[in-house]
This record gives C-alpha cells, sequence and structure tokens, in this order.
C-alpha cells in the first residue's frame, strides 16, 4: 500500500504496508517467515500456503500463513 506521507519535506509518496492490512502480499508473508518472495510464491502455486488472485496479484491472509505454519510443524513431528 502506497501511502502520502503530508509532514514529509519532500511532499513525496511513500510505501508504507500496514501491519494491520487485511492481506500480505509475497514480499510481507517472506518478511514473517523469514524466507524469499520467491519461495512464497513456488509455496503458492504448489497449493502448500493458501493464496487469493486479485487480477495478476496473488495475496495470503494472515489466517493462510498461519495455517501453513502450523501444518509444517504438525508434519515436523510426525517424522520426528
Amino acid at each position: 500500500m502506497t501511502t502520502f506521507n503530508p509532514q514529509s519535506s519532500s511532499s513525496s509518496w511513500i510505501p508504507k504496508q500496514s501491519s494491520d492490512a487485511l492481506l500480505l502480499d509475497a514480499e510481507g508473508v517472506a518478511s514473517l517467515l523469514g524466507c524469499c518472495s520467491k519461495t512464497v510464491r513456488k509455496l503458492a502455486q504448489r497449493g502448500e500456503i493458501k493464496s487469493i488472485r486479485i487480477g495478476r496479484l496473488r495475496k495470503f491472509t494472515k489466517q493462510a500463513v498461519m495455517d501453513f505454519v502450523n501444518q509444517a510443524s504438525e508434519r515436523e513431528q510426525v517424522k520426528a
């Protein structure tokens, strides 16, 4: 999300990702998971993490990210 910062001396547009946003992009999910956005996109393409397509964009809910983490930890427990 890009927002206008009226207090900026240059009155420029600055990118801002809101922590209470409904949807995250691949970069936001990657930041949460500690991986790169390409990995997140591959996980989504394989159906390992649920995503929503909005036009050409792929977005993720926070719940989908939490579900992915929970499922991944359950798979690790089964392997052990």
